[in-house]
């Protein structure tokens, strides 16, 4: 068996992985816009009847070397850092993981 190469991650750096892990946020959305760079404009709705909120997001790199498709009116999980939310030019930015499952429609009868 060869032999295994290489150095375990310093403990600093395995502390900020674990901790950015569970700081994130998760939505669910819907793309309305699309913006040049892989970059998309995503409706989040909110509850009691507020009006939407319009988050900025990119693709996660994974879904760019598998070359997942994003289109206008798809469905999509976004993932997103407290520290973007809170923001001082207002704007929020957030990362697209993956495309929402969603069951076909059934042609009406």
């Amino acid at each position: 068996m060869p032999k295994q190469s290489g150095r375990k991650p310093s403990k600093k750096r395995r502390q900020r992985e674990t901790k950015f892990q569970d700081d994130k946020i998760y939505f669910e959305g819907k793309v309305v816009e699309t913006y040049p760079a892989t970059v998309f404009g995503v409706e989040v709705q909110r509850k009691n009847g507020l009006e939407p909120i319009l988050v900025r997001a990119g693709l996660k790199t994974i879904l760019k070397l598998r070359k997942v498709m994003v289109i206008k009116g798809d469905t999509v999980r976004l993932e997103m850092n407290p520290e973007d939310m809170a923001s001082e030019d207002g704007a929020l930015k957030g990362t697209i993981i993956g495309r929402a499952i969603v069951p076909p429609r059934l042609p009406q009868a």
